[in-house]
């Protein structure tokens, strides 16, 4: 299923996926908070699990992506058939990369998962 597919589907429901927010140990929306870190893959497959249950909206796991300026969180995905992508790659100030969010342009549809460059 396309993203715009998808986008048109809950749409019917809820223009902005939903509003609530659910916990990490019962995830109940699109929205989740306090994930405790080393376990987002666990939160982002709740969230697909929710689409299905919810909307009868079946992801299929390789059409999932995830999008983190933490490289440990990424590498998560490595033991999922989910993708996963690091953003905010441009170095900053202080030389680190990560910490300000993505650019427009890092957040794309490629497949695996995908840590910066260290340069």
């Amino acid at each position: 299923m396309s993203w715009t597919m998808l986008m048109a589907q809950v749409r019917l429901c809820c223009p902005t996926l939903g509003e609530d927010w659910s916990s990490a140990d019962a995830v109940e929306s699109a929205l989740v908070l306090d994930v405790v870190e080393g376990h987002l893959d666990g939160a982002v497959r709740g969230i697909v699990a929710w689409f299905n249950l919810k909307h009868c909206v079946i992801i299929e796991n390789d059409h999932v992506h995830y999008f983190d300026d933490n490289a440990q969180n990424v590498m998560l995905f490595t033991k999922t058939a989910f993708n996963a992508r690091q953003v905010a790659c441009k170095k900053r100030a202080n030389d680190a990369i990560g910490l300000c969010g993505a650019a427009a342009a890092e957040i794309v549809e490629a497949k695996g998962v995908i840590a910066c460059q260290q340069t």
